[in-house]
């Protein structure tokens, strides 16, 4: 028998020549593309960092949605911390909404923020003088100096309005019935308030000012309103103001207060009331006592005589 002669190689899908001593069966095929992987028992998907499979939605015969798909793809990437038991499984009960968590209460205001009381009023100062003393070194005497227990505190709670300065005259004549009472009344001696209003900026301080004014609070007898900030006016040409001036109010940022004071420019004898405006808010949500400069003429302002007068119960604290 004479032996076969040998089967030429094929070039398949422009593969190398394998060498006229390889023998190739003519019936071979070729696999698809995506043959080898599905022998391997690996399906379409993505994967992540940590090799978690996910599955692709398109290919689980519509039992997915978008919603479980992105709840499925969060819990991959380890970003289902806040997610319910069986949320974004198949046939699982939808995405519960989660409760806000209320934001931390620094003061008053009518954005939501729980209205403290008395008690909580005087816990909220000490955290405050906390912070100064941490940022300024103050010893615990210091700071003693400067606390205020919770009868120092009007209570205003009740007042169930927005605390906008809009509402502000509502909010003396309804919850600080004695400061209203007292701004109808005419001063006995000039640069003398009856009621000290600090306000964190000038501009919330002109606002304040022009509300005031036009409010009706001092009726036909009352005394003025004064604007004591350092914008647009020179400490001097306020002193002279006051000098000639029987004031019922005087709005004040800490800084400019503390400088009156001071020069004995501002009298305390008439005072009956200082209010904190822990309502406004800056740009970057700072208030009154958050802005490190504006909280240290804060505390030193109650370090001083008029925290002594406070501390003697003859000038309550409102917080508005």
């Amino acid at each position: 028998m004479q032996p076969r002669p040998p089967v030429a190689s094929k070039d398949v899908g422009g593969g190398d020549d394998l060498g006229e001593d390889f023998d190739l069966d003519p019936d071979f095929s070729p696999p698809d593309a995506g043959a080898a992987e599905e022998e391997d028992g690996e399906e379409e998907g993505f994967q992540v960092e940590d090799d978690t499979f996910v599955p692709d939605p398109e290919l689980d015969d519509g039992l997915r949605d978008v919603r479980s798909t992105r709840a499925l793809k969060r819990k991959a990437l380890g970003l289902d911390l806040d997610l319910e038991e069986g949320e974004g499984e198949v046939g699982g009960p939808e995405k519960k909404k989660r409760k806000k968590k209320p934001k931390e209460v620094d003061a008053l205001d009518g954005e939501g923020r729980e209205v403290l009381s008395p008690h909580g009023l005087e816990r909220w100062w000490k955290e405050v003088l906390a912070k100064e003393g941490v940022a300024k070194g103050l010893s615990a005497l210091e700071l003693e100096e400067a606390a205020l227990p919770e009868q120092c505190f009007e209570d205003t709670s009740a007042f169930n309005d927005p605390r906008t300065v809009e509402n502000l005259p509502k909010f003396i004549t309804e919850h600080v019935p004695k400061l209203a009472i007292r701004l109808a009344q005419r001063p006995k001696n000039p640069a003398a308030p009856t009621c000290l209003f600090l306000s964190p900026a000038a501009l919330r301080a002109a606002d304040v000012c022009r509300v005031l004014k036009a409010s009706g609070l001092r009726g036909e007898k009352g005394g003025e309103v004064a604007k004591l900030f350092a914008k647009h006016f020179k400490l001097q040409q306020q002193a002279d103001f006051l000098a000639r001036t029987r004031v019922a109010v005087a709005v004040a940022t800490p800084n400019r207060l503390h400088q009156l004071l001071e020069h004995d420019a501002l009298g305390l004898s008439a005072l009956s009331h200082i209010v904190l405006d822990s309502t406004w808010r800056d740009a970057k949500d700072r208030t009154l006592t958050s802005v490190p400069e504006v909280r240290t003429d804060v505390v030193a302002l109650l370090r001083g005589p008029l925290g002594a007068k406070i501390r003697e119960g003859n000038v309550r604290v409102v917080v508005y």
